[in-house]
């Protein structure tokens, strides 16, 4: 219950503060990425005969994309969300992008019925 009601409060501040709510959000993105980071490449570091190169790897493109937003911040506020959202977008691009133009027309679902020709 507690929790539901700190969603709807701070729901309520984002729409009401979109450019403090947007900072706030990427300082707590770069946070999240750059603790993440630190945890996996301790983990790749105790599992290193498990692969654990590719968690090292992973934790450290995790920590420098948390030190990118970290010490570009508060500017990197302007663009982050928003470059994130776009490749999230491309990366699942069947499931996002159900409506395309074809001929000029827009065409709705054509890709998941395979009437696309």
């Amino acid at each position: 219950m507690l929790l539901g009601i700190l969603y709807v409060a701070f729901g309520i501040v984002l729409v009401g503060q979109p450019i403090a709510s947007a900072l706030i959000l990427t300082y707590i993105l770069g946070m999240v990425l750059l603790i993440s980071g630190i945890v996996r490449i301790l983990l790749g570091i105790s599992h290193w005969r498990e692969a654990g190169w590719i968690m090292l790897l992973s934790g450290a493109f995790g920590v420098l994309a948390g030190l990118v937003i970290l010490t570009g911040f508060p500017m990197t506020g302007l663009w982050v969300l928003g470059f994130l959202l776009g490749v999230k977008l491309i990366e699942d691009r069947a499931r996002n992008f159900p409506v395309i133009m074809k001929d000029g027309k827009l065409h709705k679902n054509l890709v998941a019925s395979g009437k696309l020709n």
